[in-house]
């Protein structure tokens, strides 16, 4: 059985932190890992963790920075290559960011025979805020909103289509190590 997950949130919520944080401890716990980019698999990028079987989609850099990064990096054309990739693929993947978080998607990954499962992040306004602030963002209010109503337009397609959900804060460091593990678990 080969499985996906769709991390969502947003903007600010820390899904690419997370992710990031995921692609470390993979590459950690894995005696063979390697992560690499797959062009001729998909014509953007694929971080390959053969170890585990796991393809995170995105375009991650090794340090945090101040613009788009896993799928948001992507270009708006991706979609048809995903649903190419996802219906050849066998391993599990993990998908982060914006750009493939829609309803094609997910119904791409139900019908090329993946468990879906999606992962809602959250941060309070506070922590929103400062992090907003701390990365020099420019995105408006009206564009947060948004962000905010296509993550419940998600949720309410995955609840009426029976894909599995979980919401989790990450306020803190030590919410997103937290969600590793659970992350982990959920892949299996």
């Amino acid at each position: 059985m080969k499985y996906a997950l769709l991390i969502i949130g947003v903007p600010g919520s820390g899904k690419t932190t997370l992710t990031r944080k995921l692609i470390s401890y993979l590459k950690d716990h894995c005696k063979k890992s390697k992560i690499e980019t797959a062009v001729k698999m998909i014509p953007h990028h694929i971080y390959d963790l053969k170890c585990s079987q796991w393809r995170i989609l995105g375009v991650f850099s090794d340090e945090p920075t101040s613009y788009a990064e896993g799928t948001d990096k992507l270009s708006m054309g991706v979609q048809p290559y995903f649903d190419a990739f996802a219906k050849s693929n066998k391993a599990n993947l993990i998908i982060e960011g914006d750009r493939l978080a829609n309803t094609k998607t997910l119904d791409t990954l139900q019908t090329s025979g993946y468990t879906v499962k999606v992962l809602e992040i959250k941060a309070n306004p506070k922590v929103l805020n400062a992090r907003y602030k701390k990365r020099g963002s420019s995105q408006s209010e009206v564009f947060i909103k948004g962000r905010a109503t296509k993550v419940k337009n998600l949720l309410e397609h995955c609840a009426r289509n029976d894909i599995s959900t979980y919401t989790k804060f990450n306020n803190t460091p030590e919410d997103a190590d937290w969600m590793i593990s659970k992350i982990c678990r959920l892949m299996h």
